[in-house]
């Protein structure tokens, strides 16, 4: 009974956080980052429990779902993430893509620039594969920017760049290019 209530727990607060995450694009813009500050107590739990009981899916979806908490929260996100990679056969493509997002960006901070563009352009192979208009468009500007200070790739940069911005026009994701 009291691993049901643990895993009722973690899956509520996986629902959580990805729920936020989606909204911090609109409706939560002004208030996500204060909403899941106040929720990390059982967000950590959640995490912890769900990740030793082995429920890989709940891990990685509360890991992923933080990609965008990273500045905030630089640990435990980038310890999620890192260890929230090894389950990526057990997770949807969402969370595959939003893990490579957050990786990706511990690289880029490291001044990792191949393994930066690495796990970008995995983000956008699984955004391409469920066809998420707004990550595909975020993925594509991020790996274009990987190619800044190497004019032979100039111009693929330029054409990621514009189907970006065409994405994220057609699917009135603009905020994405932000």
């Amino acid at each position: 009974e009291r691993d049901e209530i643990r895993h009722r727990h973690a899956v509520h607060f996986a629902e959580l956080v990805a729920g936020y995450e989606e909204a911090r694009w609109g409706e939560a813009t002004g208030y996500w980052i204060d909403a899941i500050h106040e929720h990390m107590p059982d967000i950590r739990a959640a995490f912890d429990w769900s990740s030793t009981a082995g429920d890989h899916r709940t891990a990685g979806k509360i890991a992923a779902s933080l990609y965008g908490y990273l500045d905030v929260h630089p640990d435990p996100v980038a310890r999620w993430t890192k260890q929230a990679l090894e389950w990526i056969d057990e997770l949807e493509p969402l969370y595959v893509g939003e893990l490579h997002l957050t990786a990706g960006y511990l690289e880029y901070i490291q001044g990792n620039l191949d393994a930066t563009r690495h796990h970008w352009s995995q983000a956008l192979e699984a955004f391409r594969e469920i066809g998420h208009p707004r990550y595909t468009a975020l993925s594509l500007a991020f790996v274009a920017g990987t190619y800044i200070g190497r004019p032979a790739d100039y111009g693929r940069a330029q054409e990621m760049c514009n189907e970006a911005i065409d994405l994220a026009r057609e699917a009135a994701e603009e905020q994405a290019l932000a």
